[in-house]
C-alpha cells in the first residue's frame, strides 16, 4: 500500500522519533508498503537524512489554517499520487487535510492525537474554530487514533468514544537496546564533564513549557544547596535558550545543557535517575524509554503518565508537577537506595518492555493503517 504521513516538520522530537522508528520497522518487516511524509510547515529538519536513507519519500507541503490555496494544491497532489492511506499526526489540525483527502477519494483517512491538551492560549474564536475542526475529524475519518486515553478524554469529552470502533489507542513502540560496555559508559560520562562518582539525573525533552524545566531547575538548586554530588543533564532542542537564564539566576553549577542529541540511548545508559515532572504529555515516551533501560525515575502524577504505568505504581515515584521540594525528597530517597536491584522495579522494567514492544505496537498501527 502507498501511505502518506503528515506532520509539521522532521525536527527531532517525540512524534518525529516515533515516525522514524516506525519507518525503520516497516522497511525491515514489511517491504511491500511504500511510505511518504509531507511536512506541513514547508520545512524538513534534522531527521531528513535519516528518513531518506530508509527510502522514505519526503514532500514539502506548506499548509495554513485559513488560506484555501494550499489545499487546492494538496488536492492536485493527492490525485496525482493516488495514496491508499493518509495519516495526519497533528490532531484537530489534521481536519482540513482529511477533508481534502475525503474529496480526493482516499480510502483510509486517519488523524493521530499525540498530545493530551492544546499548547496555545484559548480564545473564543480559536475554540469555535477548533470545534469545527473536531467535527470534521469525527465525521470524515475512518480511524481516529491517540497514544493516550487522556487525549480522547480532552478532545472528545462530549462524544462517546468507547461506543465508536474507529477510535483506537495506539501505544508507542520502544526498541530494544544494545548495552554499552563499562568503558564506553565512562567515555560518555567524560565527554559530558561528569566527575568520577557523581550521580547523573537526566531529562530528555524539548524546551517547551509542558516539560516543566522550572521545577527541575528548582530541584537542582535544592540539591546544590545540600551539597549533593549530582549533575543534572538536560538533553533536548531549545532547552538552554529558553531556560538558561533561570539556571544562571539560580547560580546553578550542577547543570549541563546538552542540546539536541542523537545519542539518547547512550545517555539513558549512564543515567542514575530520570526526572520527568511534565505538566502535560501525550504518551510519555521519554519516561517509558528510561524505564525500559532500567533507570529509576521521578515523574509527575498527571493522567497520561498514570495510565502509562501498571496498577500499583500510581502512588510510587510520582509527584505533583508543582512540588520541587517533594521532587528533591524523592530524589534523595533514590540516592540512598539501590532501586535498580529491587524485584518490584525489575518487574516494572520487564512489563514495560513487553507492553511497549515494537513488534506489537507497530504491528497494531500498521494493521490500522491498512484496513
Amino acid at each position: 500500500m502507498k501511505i502518506l504521513f503528515l506532520c509539521y516538520s522532521l525536527e527531532i522530537g517525540g512524534l518525529e522519533t516515533y515516525m522514524l522508528r516506525f519507518s525503520r520497522w516497516l522497511v525491515n518487516k514489511h517491504t511491500e508498503h511504500q511510505l511518504h511524509v509531507a511536512c506541513k510547515s514547508g520545512q524538513f529538519g534534522s531527521y531528513e537524512s535519516e528518513f531518506r536513507k530508509l527510502g522514505v519519500v519526503i514532500h514539502s507541503m506548506p499548509m495554513g489554517y485559513l488560506n484555501p490555496i494550499p489545499y487546492f494544491r494538496f488536492h492536485r497532489f493527492l490525485m496525482s499520487e493516488q495514496y491508499d492511506t493518509i495519516c495526519d499526526f497533528t490532531g484537530d489540525f489534521g481536519a482540513l487535510p482529511i477533508l481534502v483527502s475525503y474529496l480526493s477519494n482516499i480510502r483510509n483517512r486517519l488523524v493521530f492525537y499525540r498530545s493530551a491538551c492544546d499548547s496555545y492560549k484559548p480564545t473564543r474564536s480559536k475554540l469555535l474554530y477548533q470545534r469545527l475542526l473536531n467535527h470534521i475529524v469525527r465525521s470524515l475519518c475512518t480511524h481516529v487514533l491517540s497514544n493516550s486515553q487522556a487525549a480522547f478524554d480532552n478532545y472528545f469529552k462530549d462524544y462517546h468514544v468507547v461506543d465508536d470502533c474507529r477510535f483506537q489507542l495506539i501505544r508507542n513502540g520502544i526498541p530494544r537496546r544494545t548495552a554499552l560496555s563499562s568503558y564506553k559508559k565512562e567515555m560518555v560520562r567524560s565527554s559530558l564533564g561528569i566527575l568520577p562518582g557523581q550521580k547523573v539525573v537526566l531529562h530528555v525533552g524539548s524546551g517547551r513549557w509542558e516539560k516543566n524545566h522550572a521545577c527541575m531547575l528548582k530541584i537542582a538548586k535544592i540539591a546544590q544547596d545540600k551539597d549533593d554530588n549530582v549533575c543534572f543533564c538536560f538533553a533536548g532542542r531549545g532547552v538552554e535558550e529558553k531556560h538558561g537564564l533561570l539556571a544562571s539566576q539560580l547560580g546553578l553549577g550542577n547543570v549541563r545543557f546538552l542540546g539536541e542529541r542523537s545519542d539518547v540511548d547512550n545517555l539513558l545508559q549512564i543515567a542514575d535517575f530520570f526526572l520527568f515532572p511534565s505538566l502535560s504529555e501525550g504518551q510519555p515516551n521519554a519516561l517509558l524509554e528510561a524505564m525500559s533501560c532500567g533507570v529509576p525515575f521521578i515523574a509527575s502524577n498527571i493522567a497520561p503518565i498514570l495510565e502509562s504505568l501498571p496498577s500499583g505504581w500510581d502512588d510510587c515515584w510520582l509527584i505533583p508537577p508543582d512540588a520541587p521540594e517533594q521532587g528533591y525528597s524523592l530524589l534523595k530517597e533514590h540516592m540512598n537506595n539501590n532501586y535498580r536491584e529491587e524485584p518490584n522495579f525489575k518487574s516494572l522494567v520487564e512489563w514495560c518492555n513487553d507492553v511497549y514492544c515494537e513488534d506489537r505496537c507497530f504491528g497494531f498501527f500498521l494493521e490500522t493503517l491498512t484496513t
